[in-house]
């Protein structure tokens, strides 16, 4: 979860980097990790830099995270545990669904992820099921569509900054999408259109 301290961390980070070349980034951040210690077996910044087109990816995912117009967005905001999200249904759709199991996934929009990760969180906040199983691929294609994610390789995503301001509308409660209908049986019917 973002706490304050961390948002801050992120902003004065991104303030100092964004101004040096990506070799000087990489050099900095390279730095900072051997500083503190930091090593891919803790889930740090480097557990998925594997060459240097990734460390360019990843430092421009670091430092697109806290853009302009979006540095507000992360004032003060706590990030609600995975399963508030289930309980309180934030997301309306099942493309939403994947958008934030995403967005968790990458730890909040700053590192790569995989189908395996989004599949894991379906699994842990019980709501795989036979039919999210089914359209599982589909409903990662729609997120690419709309240009919430994209692709790294074969099995590797990263959030785009659409995407990552998107999930935290709908982590805000400001879903745009239209919730299916159930009827009284309890299965869903198609949307209205209006």
């Amino acid at each position: 979860m973002f706490a304050d301290k961390e948002v801050d961390a992120i902003a004065k980070c991104t303030e100092c980097l964004k101004e040096l070349d990506d070799a000087a980034k990489v050099r900095v951040l390279q730095y900072i990790i051997s500083r503190y210690n930091l090593s891919p077996t803790n889930n740090s910044l480097t557990s998925n830099i594997k060459s240097q087109e990734n460390e360019s990816v990843s430092i421009k995912m670091l430092t697109d995270s806290i853009d302009e117009g979006n540095e507000d967005r992360f004032q003060g905001m706590t990030t609600p545990s995975l399963r508030d999200v289930v309980l309180k249904s934030l997301p309306k759709s099942e493309v939403e669904w994947i958008l934030i199991y995403a967005f968790y996934a990458s730890e909040f929009g700053i590192k790569e992820f995989t189908r395996q990760d989004i599949s894991a969180l379906y699994e842990s906040s019980k709501r795989k099921s036979g039919n999210t199983a089914k359209n599982f691929g589909s409903n990662i294609s729609a997120v690419i569509r709309k240009n919430w994610m994209r692709s790294l390789n074969d099995n590797e995503y990263i959030l785009e900054s659409d995407g990552k301001n998107y999930a935290l509308q709908i982590l805000q409660g400001n879903s745009v999408a239209k919730p299916k209908k159930t009827v009284p049986n309890g299965k869903k019917t198609k949307r209205e259109k209006i």
